[in-house]
Parts: structure tokens; sequence; C-alpha cells
């Protein structure tokens, strides 16, 4: 009883107590990892991280823990990291401490999210394609900007004409337009008219960090209409000499005005906008973001389950994952769904790496389908074994029962009549 008492006191106790991590980088940002432990009674305290694709940390090997005491207390270990894909990478992160002598373990999943670089693009339109020197209009130019980054950005918006005398811009540029993350935002400009003739608007937007986009659209100044004065016919007196009397004015009829049937101005069509894009003479195509990324990830995951699955693991979690992807990504929500491909791929990943397919090795039926006619061959040759094992055992203890009792009396069951289905064994 004392003896186990003092197992019990000098049991091996190993616990977690905190992992920290950041909840979110910047693509390509270095971050720190670090696991603090308690420990009772332990040695050889190691620390271990297991990471997913798109994620880098170093040491990769197994790292020394020390203790506050020799072999209690607590301790830490750390790795530097790297996010090297954007993503969400919620527990997907697993870091572990083992202690190989007392054989003592403990494990604890954590994660953050790799953040996208800013990147814009941008596109214009106008409010009329066609306005009269001189006039002055406004909310004439509108230019969207719109971020498919995650990290904000800030930009700076300058229109300009192909001709500087056709006309000028107000205000002639904005500066520090912050967009944030998946954002969009779009600015207006009041256009003066000043030169005739058709000219071209370029829209340039700067980031300091998301580089420069440009979009264009026209416009065409006309010139003001006059109006034409009417001419008033000229009236003439003739006086003649030595008439007493008065000429008489002769009657000028003045000609009835020409009907002039004026000509149906014919609207201009607006441009159709572009689902997701603003309208403009020349929008800017915009790019769809993940969808490279998910559907390699969603091709690999689903190449690793059929690999899996023919060796005999169960693969169900992986194949619901991955349908969750394609469901996705049939929505256009190519970051979740590359993501969830992720996720089944390191499903499949940590089962292989256990390597304990979920097929019985004693199964009648393979992980393929197939009859396993090794076993069968094997209940067979045991069934016959055991039938021939009480025939002998029948005999003998027939034997037995003679050579106890007169020879002439019959053996217990000995003799019976048997009914449908039963027979003698000896």
């Amino acid at each position: 009883m004392f003896l186990l008492a003092i197992g019990l006191a000098n049991a091996s106790e190993l616990s977690i107590t905190s992992v920290d991590v950041p909840s979110s980088v910047n693509q390509g940002a270095s971050f720190t990892i670090t696991m603090y432990v308690q420990a009772q009674d332990v040695s050889d305290l190691q620390g271990t991280i297991s990471l997913p694709s798109g994620i880098s940390c170093t040491p990769t090997s197994a790292q020394s823990i020390s203790l506050s005491n020799t072999t209690s207390g607590t301790g830490s270990a750390s790795w530097s990291c790297t996010g090297d894909v954007s993503g969400t990478y919620t527990n997907q992160v697993t870091v572990s401490a083992s202690s190989t002598p007392s054989s003592v373990s403990a494990s604890e999943q954590t994660g953050l999210s790799v953040l996208a670089p800013a990147s814009i693009i941008s596109s214009s339109s106008v409010s009329t394609s066609s306005v009269a020197v001189g006039s002055n209009t406004s909310a004439f130019l509108t230019v969207s900007v719109n971020n498919v980054g995650d990290v904000a950005t800030e930009v700076a918006i300058t229109p300009s004409l192909s001709t500087s005398a056709a006309g000028y811009f107000t205000p002639t540029s904005y500066s520090a337009v912050s967009v944030s993350g998946g954002g969009v935002v779009s600015k207006t400009f009041t256009f003066n008219a000043n030169t005739v003739g058709s000219y071209t608007i370029t829209s340039t937007v700067t980031s300091t960090d998301a580089g420069t986009s440009t979009s264009t659209t026209s416009v065409t100044i006309s010139a003001t209409p006059t109006a034409t004065p009417t001419a008033t016919p000229a009236t003439t007196t003739n006086n003649q000499q030595g008439n007493t009397g008065s000429t008489p004015i002769p009657y000028v009829p003045t000609p009835a005005p020409r009907k002039i049937t004026p000509t149906p101005a014919i609207p201009t069509p607006t441009p159709k906008a572009t689902k997701g894009v603003i309208a403009g003479d020349t929008p800017t195509p915009t790019p769809v973001a993940y969808k490279a990324d998910a559907d390699a990830q969603i091709s690999a995951a689903e190449k690793e389950i059929a690999e899996s699955k023919a060796k005999g693991y169960d693969t169900q979690e992986a194949e619901k994952l991955i349908a969750s992807a394609k469901e996705l990504a049939s929505r256009g929500d190519y970051q979740k769904a590359l993501a969830t491909a992720r996720q089944a791929r390191d499903r499949i990943a940590a089962m292989l790496k256990e390597g304990q397919p979920t097929t019985s090795p004693i199964s009648v039926v393979g992980a393929k389908g197939q009859l396993n006619w090794t076993l069968i061959f094997i209940i067979i040759v045991v069934s016959i074994a055991c039938v021939f094992s009480y025939i002998k055992f029948a005999e003998k203890q027939k034997k037995r029962y003679h050579a106890q009792h007169h020879p002439e009396v019959p053996a217990p069951g000995e003799g019976k009549g048997k009914h449908k289905g039963e027979f003698d064994i000896v």
C-alpha cells in the first residue's frame, strides 16, 4: 500500500497552458508562435509543430523544452513562421509537447488568417457622352476603385483629357482616398468644356503599395447653337418728276414661310454595364480572385481521396469537405472553397500519417469489395478440425462407459430413436 502511494505521488503530468499566435498577418509577413507548458516529474521534454500548406515555420524538427526546475515547473517553445499563401487557417496548426521516458504528451490546435495584399482595379464612366462648349456639367465623370485584396490601401485619382485645351475637371484630383480590403470607393468630377471636338478621358488611380490602374472613356464637345436673324423685306417709294399726283406703292406679297419638319434626335445608347463592374466605354475586366488556387486544391484533394479510398481508408469526412468546397466554388466564393479544399487535404494527410486503414484485416470482404479467400479457407479448416475432435471425444466417452458397465447395457443416447434431422456421431 505504501509503495502504491509513492507511485501515484510521482506520476508524470504534462499540459499546454496557452498558445500565443496572431489572429492575422499579411501575406509574406513573419510572425511567431509560442507554446507554454506545465509539467510534473518529466524529463527529455520536446515540442513539435504540424502545419498546413501555405504556412512555413522553423525549426521544422522537434526542439527541447527547458523547465523552470529540473523535471517540473513551466517551460515554452517558439517557432518563427511566415504566411506564404493567403487564406484562413483556423485550427489547422497543431503544437505538441511530449516526454519520451515517461510517455506523456499534450497537443493544442490553433491557427490564423493570412491576408492577401492590396490589389486595385478601376473603371470610369460619364453621365452623358456629349456636352456643349462652354458648359459646366456637375457629376460628369465617375471613377470607381475596387480593392480585391484583404489589406486596406490609399489611392490618388487623377483624370486627364487627350487634349488639355479641351477643358478641365473640378477638382483636378483626389488624394489619400482610403479603400478597405474587398471594398469599392467612387469619386465624381465636374467637367468644364472649352473646345469643340471628340476627346478621350483617361482616369489614373495610383497606390503606394498596390500599383497603378487606368481606365478610359470618351466625350464629344459640340458648338453652342446661335440664332439666325430673320430678314425684313425692304419697301421703296418711287417719285416721278412732273407728276402732280402721288404714285401708288406697288403691292409686294410677303412670301409664306416654308414649313421645316425637325429631324427627331436619336438618343445615344448607354453602354450596358457588366455585372460587378461600373459601366463605362471600355471597362477593365475584373480577375476572379482565388479561383485558380481553389480549382487546383479541389483537383488535388479528389486525387488523394481516390488513392486513400483504394487503400481502405475511411474518406467520408474528406469527401464531405470537398463536396462543400465544390458548392462554394459554384457560388463564386473561391476563397472559402480554397480553405475547405485545404481542410480536406489536411484530413487525408493526417489519416495517412496515422497509417491505420479503417478496413479490418480479418474481414471476409476486403477494402475493394473482394472476398478474403484466405480467411474463408482458414474458417473451413478450423470447422472440420472441430468436428473430428468432437468425434474422437465421443468415441473415448463411449469406450469408457462400456468399460465401467455391463457390455449389453447401452450408453446414454445409444439406440434411441432419432427425431427428424438427428444422426449418430459415433
